[in-house]
């Protein structure tokens, strides 16, 4: 039986309570952990450091990532920063990065300043309904080895979109195993804007994902858009890695086998179709706080279609065709990293062959 306390005839000094502090974000959103990142695409390999950060409360978050490529022997950053207590989520983004055109000494400088929100619309456990609305600001240079040629302003000015996700991931799946994406926006690029001429353009991105020979995943994805008043190059085809949706002019950057900018156009559409085959589940520390998590196989086939309407000139389709052995690794127990080798085989207005090594989803 426990001891019954006895009072005593003296009173307790009193406990002093815990300081407490004031409540400050921003201390909270000092940088805790750096971390080595890596990019690789289009004959250029970007390494460089990433850091963020998150307050308590979880309403202010940023992360800062900085490259230098190889390639193109020039810096790259990419500022985001999102708050979320309001209604809308809203963010900010600042980013300068440089693509570099392979096989020659020429790359492509985009500078870059967003202010975007999310509103929610219908949220379910199934299915998920945001409108989406920016401000854009974006300067494009050509370089030329030692020279900097500013290329026309078209792309200042504002994003209005709406998103539809039912997608859901498996725990045994490599990425989402069921459900479709779809997600239409258009754009107005008003003169008034700092823009050569006025344009405006819509698109729509579909993507459905297919359970098939579980955990196997059969991935779609179909890309339509169009531009008015935007100039005959306004849209690049070609690359190794579909954008995100959303506040996005670039959707035909899936064209494996096919660099950046292999073809331009201001209205085409892209399909895309994968198989994603988990082989091993490996689970295994490679380096302090990075494991491999599993390989996996992804066979593919690219198509796509540019076409403007000078003189009634409309370019033939591309296609490619390829695999991609893909590993992923785990970074401190959280955070997923893909890196891919693979093959891919182009053909239709040109063939080649193509070696290609790069990170990330390709969508």
């Amino acid at each position: 039986m426990p001891d019954v306390p006895v009072p005593s005839d003296r009173e307790a000094a009193p406990v002093p309570a815990p300081a407490s502090r004031p409540y400050r974000p921003w201390r909270d959103l000092l940088p805790r952990w750096w971390a080595p990142v890596l990019r690789l695409g289009d004959g250029d390999i970007q390494a460089g450091l990433a850091t963020g950060g998150r307050d308590s409360l979880g309403i202010h978050s940023y992360s800062l990532e900085g490259y230098y490529g190889t390639g193109s022997r020039r810096g790259n950053f990419l500022f985001q920063y999102a708050f979320d207590g309001l209604f809308p989520t809203l963010w900010l983004v600042l980013g300068d990065s440089v693509e570099y055109y392979s096989g020659s000494d020429t790359a492509g400088r985009t500078r870059e300043l967003k202010l975007a929100s999310l509103w929610p619309l219908r949220l379910r456990r199934r299915a998920q309904i945001h409108a989406y609305a920016d401000l854009h600001l974006e300067k494009q240079t050509f370089i030329d080895g030692p020279r900097q040629l500013p290329l026309p302003d078209l792309r200042n000015g504002f994003h209005l979109g709406v998103r539809f996700n039912s997608a859901r991931e498996w725990y045994d799946s490599v990425s989402p195993s069921d459900g479709v994406t779809l997600a239409a926006q258009g754009f107005l690029h008003a003169a008034g804007m700092g823009n050569d001429r006025g344009n405006r353009g819509v698109q729509a991105d579909l993507r459905a994902y297919l359970p098939l020979f579980r955990p196997g995943v059969l991935a779609v994805r179909l890309a339509v858009a169009r531009s008015w008043d935007a100039g005959p190059t306004f849209y690049p085809m070609g690359g190794l890695a579909a954008r995100g949706a959303l506040g996005n002019d670039r959707p035909f950057a899936l064209l494996r086998g096919f660099a950046s900018g292999d073809f331009r156009g201001d209205r085409g559409w892209q399909l895309n179709l994968e198989y994603r085959l988990p082989l091993l589940r490996v689970e295994k520390s490679v380096l302090p706080a990075v494991s491999l998590d599993r390989i996996w196989l992804r066979p593919f086939l690219d198509m796509g279609r540019l076409t403007y309407r000078i003189m009634g000139y409309e370019q033939p389709a591309a296609y490619s065709a390829g695999a991609e052995a893909v590993m992923r690794l785990g970074i401190g127990g959280l955070a997923a990293y893909d890196i891919a080798i693979g093959t891919a085989y182009g053909f239709g207005p040109e063939q080649r062959w193509s070696v290609f090594m790069r990170t990330g989803p390709s969508f």
